[in-house]
């Protein structure tokens, strides 16, 4: 695979064999929350390489399996094919999902208002009056 890309394969894959590294050190484990940090990092890094690993298996296998349905001209397999890409591409869609939201405070809860342009009324007492409404407290 090629290193970088939106979803950065090697890098990530090398980046894994570091932390798993870091943490056969048993000096790592005196600063607790630095073993943490390493840990959630681990557990990231290798959600997204397994996911990847798996859509590259997909995509070889459907690839092989393609050729092999179109020599024999069986129209039938390649309708499952179409069905296991469209899973491939929810995949891939949702790991495209998490890669926007994997920065360091996109973990933590928010708090979500709007502005109403309705004068004089009060929805959200303690927020800026008849200014913001409250929508939701996410997390």
């Amino acid at each position: 695979m090629l290193s970088g890309g939106i979803f950065d394969y090697d890098g990530k894959r090398e980046r894994l064999e570091e932390v798993d590294k870091e943490l056969e050190d048993p000096g790592v484990w005196s600063d607790q929350e630095r073993a943490q940090r390493l840990g959630r990092e681990r557990s990231s890094l290798e959600s997204v390489v397994a996911a990847l690993d798996r859509i590259r298996t997909g995509l070889d296998d459907a690839h092989d399996l393609y050729e092999l349905a179109a020599t024999e001209d069986d129209p039938e397999t390649i309708a499952d094919i179409d069905e296991e890409l469209a899973g491939i591409q929810s995949n891939v869609e949702r790991l495209e999902f998490q890669r926007m939201f994997s920065g360091e405070v996109d973990r933590h809860n928010a708090f979500v208002c709007r502005y109403s342009s309705r004068l004089g009324r009060n929805r959200s007492a303690g927020l800026g009056g008849d200014a913001f409404e409250n929508v939701s407290t996410l997390g």
